[in-house]
């Protein structure tokens, strides 16, 4: 978050996926960057055919990893997933990382 003499501004990144034959790594160094740069959030997409990291798991992942970013996911598609265990993930993930977790996507802002 910046703060300018109009507000605060959020900035928030996008991820579309990974390209490296480690995704892993290259995940921890983009999420440790986005954190060393105030960034203020995550987005990561659930694309269940694509390559790279699982939206929940990746977001579960930079939450532990990180104290300030907040982390969410674009939409997820609920046919994919069962919903009682997501709202559980979520919920568990609202308490272990409080006020970071977005499960909506982008919206107004808070």
């Amino acid at each position: 978050m910046v703060t300018s003499p109009h507000g605060k501004v959020r900035i928030g990144v996008g991820s579309v996926g990974l390209q490296a034959t480690d995704p892993g790594s290259e995940f921890d160094e983009f999420v440790d960057a986005l954190e060393r740069a105030r960034i203020d959030s995550l987005w990561l997409p659930d694309l269940v055919s694509a390559p790279g990291v699982d939206a929940m798991v990746g977001t579960t992942w930079a939450a532990a990893r990180t104290r300030t970013l907040k982390v969410g996911t674009g939409v997820t598609i609920l046919p994919g997933r069962n919903p009682m265990l997501l709202a559980a993930e979520l919920a568990s993930l609202a308490v272990l990382a409080p006020k970071r977790i977005l499960p909506a996507g982008p919206g107004r802002p808070r």
